[in-house]
């Protein structure tokens, strides 16, 4: 442990950023927080924590970097040619720095400014995600009439979001089953929703269940439409 202390202490004399890699590695049961690793973040030696290894998300790293403010790692760790299926992309850490700079990617790092990305989900703090989401869909009402209405929405993004309209004081939707659904990237979609009376509110409250603002837990939002 001295050994380590004394490597990554020069690291942060430096100035460098240091996160932990693969916490879950050779751990079957997901992953451990030891004595050792306590110390090395009490003594503020690592900034940062991988919750992505490859395409593996583990919860429990999750709810470790909001528990102790670290910053979220994802990372390939494929050392021969990436090979993916069609529509899938390698895990990825998504880092909102302020310019294209060595100096500004540093300092978003330190602060935390990340999300990250595998298997078409997003793990990340709300402030982020919600943004992310809402900037990539383009929405608009096609259809009021006094029993439905129906919205159009087109993801603008590569991304897709699996939405689930959830119970809503004025609509609900037969049409949609419990997993919601699915708009694909570059995509172009239409709802149609029952009225639950005469109003026509211009908002409805959803589930985007691919981002996750905590471990286990999706992002919920308010999707408005003219």
């Amino acid at each position: 442990p001295s050994h380590i202390d004394e490597i990554l202490s020069a690291g942060k004399k430096l100035g460098a950023f240091t996160f932990w890699n693969h916490p879950a590695y050779q751990k079957p049961d997901g992953a451990e927080w030891d004595s050792i690793h306590q110390s090395l973040y009490e003594k503020g030696l690592f900034q940062g924590i991988e919750i992505i290894n490859s395409n593996l998300y583990v919860p429990i790293v999750h709810k470790w970097a909001d528990e102790k403010g670290l910053t979220k790692m994802a990372n390939t760790d494929w050392h021969s040619n990436i090979r993916t299926r069609e529509g899938w992309h390698r895990g990825m850490t998504i880092v909102f720095a302020r310019e294209r700079s060595a100096e500004a990617l540093k300092e978003a790092l330190f602060e935390g400014r990340t999300i990250c990305y595998t298997s078409n989900y997003l793990y990340g703090e709300q402030k982020y995600l919600e943004p992310v989401f809402h900037h990539s869909l383009k929405i608009r009402k096609l259809s009021d009439t006094d029993k439905k209405v129906i919205i159009e929405i087109h993801n603008t993004s590569g991304m897709p979001y699996e939405i689930i309209p959830e119970n809503d004081d004025h609509y609900t939707s037969s049409r949609i089953n419990a997993r919601g659904v699915v708009v694909y990237g570059n995509e172009t979609i239409a709802i149609s929703m029952d009225k639950k009376n005469s109003n026509s509110p211009k908002e409805i409250r959803v589930k985007v269940n691919n981002l996750h603002v905590k471990a286990g837990e999706p992002l919920h939002t308010i999707i408005h439409f003219d």
